[in-house]
C-alpha cells in the first residue's frame, strides 16, 4: 500500500528547476551525514560485519596511535589485529601492531620462513637468471 500523492511529470520538472542550483548549507550536510550513521545506513549489515568492513570502520572512528602494542617502536602504518577472535567493532577485541609484530603474533612470520627455506632447497638459477627447479 503506497501512501501520499505521486507527482506528476511536469509537477516533477517544476520542483527540479526551483531547486537547480541550490546548495546544502555545513550544518544540513551534518545532520544528513548523522542521519545515515550505524542501522539507519542502507548497508548496514547487523552485528555480523564482513572482515573488510569492521577494519575500516575501526581504522575510520578510532585514532591509531603512533606507537606499536607490542614493540613499542614508532611506526607511520599499523596493522589492526584481533586478539580475541571475536570479529564485532569492539576496539577491546583488537590491537595496533606494526606489520613485523602482527606476523609473529599470527604465526605467519614462521610459515613464511618455513616455506622460504623449502623454497631455496628446491630451486636454483640458470646462466640467465631465471628460477628452476632442481632436478630438471
Amino acid at each position: 500500500m503506497k501512501l501520499g500523492k505521486k507527482h506528476s511529470k511536469k509537477s516533477i520538472e517544476k520542483i527540479s528547476e526551483a531547486m537547480k542550483g541550490r546548495k546544502h548549507s555545513a550544518e544540513t550536510k551534518k545532520k544528513m551525514s548523522k542521519i545515515k550513521k550505524g542501522s539507519r545506513n542502507g548497508m548496514w549489515v547487523g552485528d555480523k560485519p564482513c572482515y573488510i568492513t569492521v577494519h575500516m570502520y575501526l581504522r575510520r572512528n578510532h585514532k591509531q596511535p603512533a606507537k606499536c602494542s607490542l614493540c613499542k617502536k614508532e611506526k607511520t602504518t599499523l596493522d589492526i589485529a584481533n586478539i580475541t577472535n571475536i570479529y564485532n567493532r569492539d576496539i577491546k577485541n583488537y590491537n595496533w601492531l606494526c606489520r613485523s609484530c602482527h606476523m609473529k603474533s599470527d604465526g605467519r612470520l614462521e610459515k613464511l620462513k618455513k616455506s622460504n627455506l623449502e623454497w631455496r632447497k628446491t630451486t636454483l638459477r640458470n646462466p640467465k637468471g631465471q628460477f628452476i627447479k632442481k632436478g630438471v
